[in-house]
């Protein structure tokens, strides 16, 4: 079973589009392992609640249910064009000082498949008595005593605020470990949307959209971290709109590129792209020839999907996939 915890600042990790690190209220920090629609893998028993403060260990050995929320989104492509299933479970440390983790028998999220998104979920304490949250994943369907493909993901802490979380799923790069397992390379990214994560990382992702808006929040972080480099501008279309983001380039006028500009006001890392309430169309266009596109350029719109909105809601879309010819957009809702 391997554990290796990777803490970066959101400033130099992934852009929104462009190229550029952002810097914002309640952006991502990246807790890397070694490592579509809401129609994801199964929740746990909990579905994102307000979690416990008491009560015996649940089982394993871990502590009672913490007051964090965290829901994952899988786009973690190690190789070819879909990646695995996952399942994600509470880890807690194995006894006598062994270094080693134990794992529950029951998973928090249960065959979480490529490009899905989870229903928020409760984790436990890793002891009881304790603040730490451990997090890891296993290929699905692997039994949790697994010591080969176990990856952690995430070494969080409750500290009081209820924090509730998104945990992007992605690639980190192949370790070339002797032994390293079938999800080498997973790597995952904090997104606080509420609270305080344990580590100084505080929600909100954005400000609240303008009034009697929808907003979605924009982001091009899985398909920047593929296995092979990939060199492109990114255009997020709702419906047929052109216009740019809240938050865009102002040098890049009349074009809805997806790219957040971190001395813009609204301040996000997320690229902020207000729409009406109701059902839309979202896709994405790839750019990587010379010159800034005209709107009319861009017609090869890729990874369409539909969203229904309503007013004030705010809706995380990230743009994921194996090549600048193989785009999706999975969205995942913020619960308020």
């Amino acid at each position: 079973m391997r554990w290796t915890w990777v803490v970066l600042a959101g400033a130099s990790l992934i852009s929104c589009g462009g190229g550029s690190g952002k810097t914002a209220t309640g952006g991502p920090v990246n807790t890397g392992g070694t490592g579509g629609p809401l129609n994801g893998g199964t929740g746990g028993a909990v579905d994102g609640g307000t979690g416990g403060t008491g009560g015996p260990a649940a089982d394993g050995g871990l502590g009672p249910t913490s007051g964090v929320s965290v829901r994952f989104v899988n786009t973690f492509l190690p190789s070819g064009t879909t990646g695995p299933t996952l399942d994600l479970y509470d880890a807690t440390p194995a006894p006598y000082g062994s270094g080693l983790f134990a794992t529950p028998a029951t998973p928090l999220v249960t065959g979480l498949a490529y490009g899905a998104v989870s229903d928020y979920v409760a984790p436990h304490l890793a002891a009881a008595g304790g603040t730490t949250i451990l997090l890891m994943a296993l290929p699905a369907g692997s039994p949790p005593t697994d010591t080969t493909d176990a990856v952690g993901i995430w070494p969080g802490a409750d500290d009081g605020s209820h924090a509730q979380l998104t945990l992007l799923l992605e690639n980190l790069g192949p370790s070339n470990l002797p032994g390293a397992g079938a999800l080498d390379g997973l790597s995952s990214t904090i997104f606080v949307e509420k609270g305080d994560d344990g580590s100084g990382n505080v929600g909100p992702l954005a400000p609240a959209p303008p009034t009697g808006q929808a907003e979605f929040l924009t982001s091009t972080a899985p398909i920047t971290v593929t296995p092979a480099p990939l060199v492109a501008s990114y255009y997020f279309f709702v419906d047929d709109s052109c216009t740019p983001p809240l938050n865009g380039d102002p040098s890049e006028p009349g074009i809805p590129f997806l790219f957040a500009l971190s001395t813009a006001t609204p301040s996000s890392f997320f690229a902020l792209f207000p729409a009406s309430p109701g059902p839309h169309q979202l896709s994405v266009v790839a750019w990587s020839d010379a010159g800034l596109p005209t709107c009319a350029q861009l017609t090869a719109r890729q990874g369409a999907t539909s969203a229904t909105v309503a007013a004030g809601q705010q809706v995380i879309a990230f743009v994921y996939g194996s090549s600048l010819s193989d785009l999706h957009l999975v969205t995942a809702p913020i619960r308020p």
